[in-house]
């Protein structure tokens, strides 16, 4: 997985939304630089008919048979993993955050593709 300040565990280059049962969509960010460094941004989990989606980028996984997440030892539900519909060479993976990790605070993520683990990355659980 890609980080936005280049260290290994450090904050992923995603994305997320929160999508609501009506169809509504509230884009959040995953990250904020403003400070002179990266550090992750709080995502909230949402209220009742509200699914939390992080999309994260980095390459290895669009061949894989089968892509798991790891959320502090929880799996989250993998809605996609494969190539980036737009930039060539860049891969993407969309994950559910579960709600049991509401107010969990700074949690790992690792991703495993046909049983290869990726790097270690931290996101802010609010």
């Amino acid at each position: 997985m890609f980080t936005v300040d280049g260290v290994v565990d450090g904050v992923p280059a995603a994305y997320a939304a929160i999508y609501s049962a009506d169809g509504g969509v509230r884009n959040l960010a995953v990250f904020d630089c403003g400070s002179g460094r990266c550090v992750a941004a709080p995502l909230p989990t949402g209220g009742d008919g509200e699914t939390l989606v992080v999309s994260i980028f980095g390459t290895g996984w669009r061949n894989a048979a089968r892509v798991t997440a790891l959320l502090a030892n929880t799996a989250a539900e993998v809605l996609f993993a494969g190539a980036h519909p737009v930039t060539p060479g860049l891969d993407q993976i969309n994950i559910v955050i579960p709600k049991s990790l509401a107010r969990r605070g700074e949690t790992e993520l690792i991703l495993a593709a046909d049983g290869n683990t990726s790097n270690r990355v931290r996101i802010l659980i609010q």
